[in-house]
């Protein structure tokens, strides 16, 4: 099937591989490749100031032990205030803190070569517990860098990409974080406020690395939300070499919950899925009632989402991936949105309507609608494959 294109504002600022002209493309099927509770820390990492690349607390900060995660790798980078105004040099909010616990994860995969736990505080937020399952990159073969991978829904299970050994054995050291209580959970302002949490974890991953040389992110459904609000609110952004969420986010948050309910955006949402993928299998233009759900969770189990009550909408319209205040700090990281077209919900124009979005403000971004992809999106080869591919060639250093 001959890939189809999109034209795009000329004006994006893309950085990809050569030949990538940012514009939205279709790629065939087939493509050759696939807790919460105290306890002794062992560590405590917060962010590092930019001009010295010496930690800006007089808490410990040597990261993970080096024989274990490697020496730390400051990038001294910048990024802008999260969502309760107050941050550092690295985006990071004043009470940033990512712990090491000594006590093992609740599920370890047995595949992995280990697996840590941590205890993650940001944004005023109750502390969180996340699991991280690190497949190390093959011996002998020189470090390529670090790939963090995010599930769907609450990301309360493992990731599970499908083809994690062939990037182990190209030199890519594989990082499944795993939020056991879900990351959406202890949120009291919304999805982006939650989100910070993967933010300190993506400063800890950059600072305190399993593995050196890029750190990349890809999430996928609830783990693209969650990717987008830490790249839009939360700051991740400058720590980044590459990010790529699959099968979402939204642009707009209200739209994502009541958009259908909406005076123009059905009209809306048919017109830009006919105009970007006519063939998608895409149907409805808002989340289904479990998405919506999980949003929810993020407003302290208020029903904003569901059942907005007076103000709701205003507020949820305020609270969107798209009118994020690092939205303009995105710069040169290349932010790749790939869709499966065997995906029957609303993914589609939700997503796309933020590739465009952002596109629009100049950022580095492009989306990819691949052929046989359905919502879980490795769950099938097609996916797996473009997945793999899009790492392969696009998780390397920024210039």
């Amino acid at each position: 099937m001959t890939p189809t294109f999109r034209l795009l504002p000329i004006s994006a600022l893309l950085i990809a591989c050569p030949g990538d002209t940012g514009s939205s493309t279709t790629t065939d099927a087939g493509s050759t490749g696939d807790a919460t509770g105290s306890s002794t820390t062992s560590s405590t990492t917060t962010a590092s100031d930019s001009s010295t690349d010496t930690p800006t607390s007089s808490a410990p900060t040597t990261g993970s032990d080096a024989s274990t995660s490697g020496m730390p790798d400051s990038t001294g980078s910048t990024g802008a205030a999260d969502s309760t105004g107050a941050a550092d040099s690295t985006g990071a909010s004043e009470d940033e803190m990512v712990t090491l616990l000594d006590m093992p994860c609740e599920k370890s995969p047995p595949a992995a070569t280990r697996c840590e736990r941590y205890e993650v505080t940001c944004a005023g937020l109750a502390p969180a517990i996340v699991d991280l399952a690190i497949y190390g990159a093959k011996n002998g073969v020189p470090s390529r860098g670090t790939v963090l991978f995010g599930s769907g829904g609450d990301g309360t299970g493992f990731y599970n990409f499908t083809q994690t050994k062939a990037l182990n054995n190209t030199g890519y050291t594989v990082v499944e974080r795993r939020w056991p209580a879900g990351w959406f959970t202890g949120g009291t302002d919304g999805p982006q406020h939650a989100a910070c949490r993967l933010a300190a974890l993506i400063r800890h991953l950059r600072t305190s690395p399993p593995a050196r040389g890029p750190l990349c992110a890809t999430g996928n459904s609830g783990g693209s939300a969650e990717l987008g609000y830490a790249l839009t609110w939360q700051g991740a952004a400058p720590s980044l070499d590459f990010a790529m969420p699959t099968s979402g986010p939204f642009h707009r948050l209200d739209l994502a919950c009541q958009g259908e309910a909406d005076a123009d955006w059905p009209d809306q949402c048919d017109a830009l899925r006919q105009a970007t993928c006519p063939d998608c299998a895409s149907t409805g233009c808002q989340l289904g009632n479990g998405p919506r759900s999980l949003m929810d969770i993020a407003f302290a189990d208020t029903p904003r989402c569901t059942k907005p009550g007076p103000g709701d909408l205003a507020l949820l319209a305020e609270r969107g991936p798209e009118l994020g205040p690092d939205v303009a700090d995105l710069g040169d990281l290349p932010i790749h949105f790939m869709i499966g077209k065997d995906d029957p919900g609303a993914y589609e124009p939700l997503a796309t309507a933020l590739h465009d979005s952002l596109l629009a403000g100049g950022a580095a971004v492009d989306i990819d609608y691949i052929t046989g992809a359905p919502h879980e999106m490795d769950s099938v080869p097609a996916g797996g494959d473009a997945i793999r591919d899009a790492i392969l060639t696009r998780c390397v250093p920024l210039p």
